[in-house]
């Protein structure tokens, strides 16, 4: 009985780094990094301007409602229309390629300590 739970933790041993971490590369490529590094850049951006974007209509928003300039069905559709922007504005992540960075940027700025 021993022997057969031995071979079996033997057998499944090699997916323990890979539930331990948080990104686990599948490939050997080692310019997979630089990608992740380059998309880690721009969702960090993104989550950002995102940010921004959320706070700063909404205090408009706010504003315009203490103001009377708005009333509470205009002050709901702007929620859904900033709403739908952070929605855009973050999809476009599923489109980037490292491409749209230069080819400069692929090893601009990234040294071997980041890495």
């Amino acid at each position: 009985m021993l022997a057969i739970h031995r071979g079996a933790v033997e057998k499944n041993f090699h997916y323990l780094p890979t539930e331990a971490a948080d990104i686990t590369l599948a490939g050997s490529d080692l310019n997979d990094l630089v990608f992740l590094r380059l998309l880690r850049r721009r969702a960090l951006r993104t989550i950002e301007q995102n940010f921004w974007l959320a706070n700063g209509t909404n205090i408009l928003g706010i504003l315009a409602g203490l103001g009377g300039w708005m009333g509470p069905s205009a002050a709901g559709l702007l929620h859904v229309i900033h709403t739908l922007g952070i929605m855009l504005n973050s999809s476009r992540l599923l489109v980037w390629s490292q491409d749209e960075e230069g080819p400069a940027s692929a090893s601009a700025g990234i040294s071997e300590q980041e890495l």
